[in-house]
C-alpha cells in the first residue's frame, strides 16, 4: 500500500487541519455570526447545490477515477484528457440544468411557506452547482495521476479558511448579505483555478479537445458507467442530506441545529475521506490489471485502521459533545442526543471500510446503485412519514438505522461476489475496546463548569484509556513503533 499509505497520511493529516478549521467555522464563528435562519439557508444553499453538482457532469468523477487508469500511460491521452473532461461537462450540465429548471416550480413550491430566504437566492443553486461540478472532476483528474495531496489542501483548509473570512466580514457589515452568498460561491471557483495552475506544472493540463483522443475513449462503455454511476452519486450524497432538506421544508433554523449535530458526528468519517482519495483509484487499478489479492489487502487494512481511528474519535466526540454545544446560542442544546444517534451510523461507515471502491468500481457497480438506490428510497419514504411529526430525533435515527443497513448489504455483496471478509478476532476486540470506552465516556462527570477545562479533562482521560488498550491488543504495532522512533529521535 506505498502510494496510498503516503499520500493517505499526508491526506489524513491534511483533512484533519481542514476538519479543526470546519469544527471553528461551523461550531463557534457561524452559529454565532449568523442567525439561525442565515446558517440554515447556507446548509441548505449547499446541500442543494451539491446534489445539483452531482447530477451536472452525469458521473464524470467516477467516469474520470474508473477509465483514466487504463488509458493514462500515453502521454498524449495524459496530457489532452482534460479536454475530454471539458467537452463532456459542458455537454451534460446542459443536459442536466435543462432538467432542473423544468422542475424548479415544484421545488419552489416546497419552500415558499416556510422558508423565504431560500427562495430568495434559489436560482444561485445553478451556478455554485456548476463551480462545484468542475472543481469535483479536476480533482477526480488529480487523483487518478495520483496528486490528491494539493486538492486536498485546498478543498479542506483553504476553503474552509475562505468561509471563516467572509462570515467575519458580513458579521461586521463590511459585505451586505448578497456579496456573502455571491462569495460562497466564488470559493470553489478560485479553488478550482489554483489546482489548474497546479496541475500545469507536471504537464497534465492542456485545454484543447483533440478528436482523435475523444475517439480512443469507448463512450459506448463509458457514458452507460457514467449515467449509472451519477444515479449512484446521487443517491449516495442524498442519503446524508435530505434529512436536512426534507427538514428545511418546515423550518431553516432546525436545519441549522440538526446540520450542527451532523458536522460533529461526521468528524467520525475523517479518516475514511482520507482514505477513498486515493484508495478508489488504486482499487479500479488493481481491479483493471485483475489484481485482487491487493485489492484485498486494501479492503482488509482499511477495516483495521479506520475502526481504530474511527473508534478513537467516536468515543471522543460522545465525551465532550454535551460540553461542546455550551458555547452554542441555547437553541442548539437540543442537539446534543443527536450527535450520539448520529455517531453510531458514522462508526459503522467508518468500519466497513473502503467498500464503496470495490463495489463501484468493479463490475458489482449495478448491483451497488440498484441497492443505493433502495437505501435512498427508503431514507426519503421513512423521513417524509416520520420527521414531520418528530422533528431531528427521528430524521438522526432514520439516518442511523439507514446506515447500519446500507453497509452491511454491501459487505455480503463483496462476500459473495470476491469472497473478502476483513474482519478478524482482532476486529472483535477492537469493537470491545469501543464499547467500554463509550460507556466510560457517558459516566465521566462534569469536572468543572469551565466547557473548556471539561472538554481538555474528559477528552484526555477517555482518549488515553482507549489509546492504552489499542497498545495493549498490538492490533496497530508499527503505528506505535512509528510514533515511538521519532519520540525519542
Amino acid at each position: 500500500m506505498g502510494v496510498i499509505k503516503r499520500q493517505g497520511i499526508k491526506n489524513i493529516f491534511i483533512t484533519y487541519i481542514g476538519v479543526v478549521i470546519g469544527a471553528i467555522s461551523a461550531i463557534f464563528i457561524q452559529p454565532a455570526f449568523l442567525t439561525s435562519t442565515e446558517l440554515g439557508f447556507t446548509r441548505n444553499l449547499y446541500n442543494f447545490s451539491f446534489l445539483l453538482s452531482i447530477a451536472l457532469p452525469l458521473g464524470l468523477p467516477n467516469i474520470i477515477l474508473r477509465f483514466f487508469p487504463q488509458y493514462k500511460e500515453g502521454k498524449e491521452i495524459k496530457k489532452y484528457f482534460l479536454g475530454f473532461i471539458l467537452f463532456y461537462l459542458l455537454i451534460s450540465s446542459l443536459v442536466s440544468t435543462g432538467l432542473f429548471l423544468i422542475f424548479k416550480n415544484q421545488i419552489v413550491g416546497l419552500y415558499k411557506t416556510e422558508s423565504s430566504l431560500f427562495i430568495s437566492y434559489f436560482l444561485c443553486v445553478v451556478p455554485y452547482a456548476l463551480i462545484i461540478a468542475f472543481n469535483s472532476s479536476l480533482t477526480a483528474y488529480s487523483q487518478a495521476v495520483f496528486k490528491s495531496t494539493v486538492p486536498s489542501f485546498l478543498n479542506d483548509v483553504v476553503s474552509r479558511m475562505l468561509v471563516i473570512i467572509i462570515t467575519v466580514l458580513y458579521f461586521y457589515r463590511l459585505i451586505p448579505f448578497d456579496y456573502y452568498v455571491l462569495f460562497l460561491l466564488l470559493i470553489y471557483l478560485l479553488v478550482s483555478v489554483i489546482l489548474m495552475f497546479y496541475l500545469n506544472q507536471f504537464n497534465l493540463i492542456s485545454f484543447k479537445i483533440k478528436a482523435n483522443v475523444i475517439k480512443s475513449i469507448p463512450l459506448r462503455r463509458v457514458i452507460p458507467y457514467g449515467l449509472t454511476l451519477c444515479i449512484i452519486s446521487f443517491t449516495s450524497y442524498g442519503l446524508k442530506s435530505i434529512d436536512a432538506i426534507v427538514l428545511g421544508v418546515s423550518s431553516l433554523s432546525n436545519v441549522a441545529v440538526y446540520s450542527t449535530a451532523v458536522f460533529l458526528a461526521m468528524f467520525i468519517e475523517v479518516p475514511l475521506g482520507s482514505i477513498e482519495r486515493i484508495s478508489h483509484s488504486k482499487i479500479a487499478e488493481s481491479y483493471s490489471k485483475g489484481n485482487f489479492s491487493e485489492m484485498e489487502k486494501i479492503y482488509s487494512e482499511s477495516v483495521k485502521y479506520l475502526l481504530v481511528f474511527g473508534g478513537f474519535i467516536f468515543i471522543g466526540i460522545n465525551a465532550c459533545s454535551k460540553f461542546v454545544f455550551q458555547f452554542l446560542p441555547e437553541e442548539y442544546s437540543q442537539a446534543v442526543h443527536l450527535v450520539m444517534i448520529l455517531s453510531f451510523g458514522c462508526l459503522v461507515n467508518v468500519a466497513t471500510g473502503i467498500n464503496n471502491a470495490i463495489i463501484f468500481y468493479t463490475n458489482y457497480f449495478k448491483g451497488g446503485g440498484v441497492l443505493l438506490v433502495l437505501a435512498f428510497a427508503l431514507t426519503l419514504i421513512l423521513d417524509v412519514s416520520f420527521i414531520p411529526q418528530y422533528g431531528m430525533t427521528a430524521a438522526a435515527v432514520i439516518t442511523a438505522a439507514v446506515a447500519i443497513i446500507y453497509n452491511v448489504a454491501k459487505f455480503l455483496i463483496i462476500y459473495n461476489g470476491f469472497g473478502f471478509q476483513p474482519y478478524s478476532f482482532q476486529s472483535v476486540k477492537i469493537a470491545f475496546i469501543i464499547a467500554v470506552c463509550f460507556v466510560i465516556a457517558l459516566l465521566l462527570p462534569q469536572f468543572t463548569k469551565n466547557a473548556v477545562l471539561n472538554i481538555v479533562l474528559n477528552g484526555i482521560l477517555v482518549s488515553t484509556i482507549y489509546t492504552f488498550l489499542i497498545y495493549r491488543i498490538e492490533v496497530i504495532p508499527e503505528i506505535f513503533a512509528s510514533v515511538k522512533s521519532k519520540l525519542f529521535k
